[in-house]
């Protein structure tokens, strides 16, 4: 209670000396916002050297009533300065922009890129102080020797989700009581899988991806909130029943993170310097605690004929029955919808392409192609390519594909056009509808009488 008065009256004293009316919006809930982003910053850093939060400005938006922008020293437009944990940082509530989702990485601000998070009065707490030092990790591991890659894989076996579910608990219990013995164990265990099941190039890809990304939150998360609430969050999401789309991505920022503590409780050296030279956490921990081909045995006969196995297993069969029902359903359901199917033809191949999403539901539908079921928010962007869809299924691989009212406003070159059978060039094509808007330059429109596909050379 002492740190939050401090922190509100510090910075009621600081607004009151630059001139601020007393109605100003940038009230103690901001106040303690901007503390902890600090404090978990400080620990993130601490976390991997060479890391810097504020190596670009960091903007933090509450919604509607004010923004923040830490880490600039010159003026911008509408923000007064004050200062918070002896840092400046610039304030305003009447240039409050709005990124329409959760965070933007490299967001612009008076055509100054900037790390963003949005949050309102709703949004937990820990979300909206730690998502942007999260995130600004992606920027971060564009600079190392080997940047991570994105694969995915589809979940379809009941033994491959059941096995996971045992490493995640292995993994939980050698982070509460540290113990050699256990992490061979679990090491064991994910060697025979990777052996029965095609997950090991998605999996290593995404820990050393997301995996030590939300290491990296999770110690700012320690500082902000204490120790017990960064355990907690960790533990939490390794003993979380698995789905197929936790299996297929989310369940990686947890096991990679946890080994990533793993890793420095072993005391591995240098092991932040081989994951940014393209291992990951996992290749690490096989190379310290793997036992060989001949001694997997033992391990793995106790895990199989557990009581804990065999739940996992009746767990995971009956989800994966349920998948594949629920998949069957949203497929029919995306090609009986009415309108015009739009397909933009290999848009993901494009280069400097940045994709963010929140979707209900997503399925898989072979190793590239995921259905989302519908999108809440979807933004695509890449040379001569802008896509953004709310509220709509969409097919997404290589190309991306949903349908829009057969209304849609559709010009090419500055001029309405409406689909005709036949392919044309163009300049520039605008597609605008309720919930969809793409903007392509220079390409190419072909329509069927179905489907209108827009590719670019």
């Amino acid at each position: 209670m002492n740190k939050f008065i401090t922190a509100f009256g510090c910075a009621a004293v600081l607004l009151a000396a630059s001139g601020y009316s007393e109605d100003f919006e940038f009230g103690p809930q901001d106040s303690v916002h901007i503390e902890k982003v600090i404090k978990a910053a400080t620990a993130a850093e601490s976390a991997w050297p060479g890391y810097r939060v504020f190596d670009i400005p960091f903007l933090s938006i509450h919604a509607g009533k004010s923004a923040a922008v830490i880490g600039y020293s010159k003026a911008l437009p509408g923000f007064d300065p004050i200062r918070i944990m002896n840092r400046r940082v610039l304030i305003s509530s009447s240039n409050i922009p709005n990124i329409g989702f959760m965070f933007g990485r490299k967001y612009k601000l008076f055509n100054i890129s900037m790390t963003a998070v949005q949050y309102a009065d709703d949004t937990p707490e820990g979300n909206s102080v730690l998502m942007g030092i999260h995130e600004h990790f992606h920027d971060f591991q564009a600079s190392w020797s080997e940047p991570p890659g994105d694969v995915s894989y589809a979940v379809e076996n009941a033994t491959d989700v059941a096995l996971a579910t045992i490493e995640q608990e292995l993994l939980a219990r050698a982070l509460e009581s540290p113990d050699a013995a256990v992490i061979t164990q679990f090491v064991a265990i994910r060697q025979y899988r990777y052996s029965q099941f095609p997950v090991s190039d998605a999996e290593r890809s995404h820990e050393r991806s997301e995996g030590t990304a939300k290491f990296i939150e999770n110690s700012g998360r320690r500082r902000a909130f204490g120790r017990r609430n960064g355990d907690n969050e960790l533990l939490s999401g390794l003993r979380k029943p698995l789905t197929a789309e936790s299996m297929g991505r989310w369940r990686n920022y947890y096991t990679g993170a946890a080994m990533c503590y793993l890793l420095d409780i072993s005391h591995i050296d240098k092991w932040r310097s081989a994951v940014e030279s393209g291992q990951g956490p996992y290749d690490l921990l096989l190379k310290r605690f793997g036992t060989g081909t001949s001694h997997k045995e033992k391990p793995l006969a106790s895990v199989f004929g557990s009581v804990a196995y065999e739940k996992a297993f009746e767990n995971a069969d009956a989800m994966l029955t349920a998948l594949r029902a629920r998949k069957d359903a949203a497929l029919h359901r995306f090609a009986a919808e009415s309108g015009i199917r739009i397909q933009l033809k290999d848009a993901m191949a494009a280069p400097a392409g940045q994709t963010t999403f929140s979707a209900a539901s997503e399925f898989h539908i072979d190793q590239e192609t995921l259905l989302f079921d519908p999108v809440v928010t979807f933004h695509f962007n890449a040379t001569g390519w802008e896509c953004d869809v709310q509220n709509q299924m969409i097919l997404f691989g290589r190309n991306i594909e949903f349908v829009v009212p057969s209304t849609a406003a559709l010009t090419l070159d500055g001029t309405a056009w409406f689909p005709l059978h036949g392919a044309i060039e163009f300049k520039k094509l605008v597609l605008k509808s309720a919930y969809a808007s793409v903007t392509v330059l220079h390409g190419r429109l072909e329509f069927d009488g179905t489907t209108l596909m827009i590719s670019r050379p």
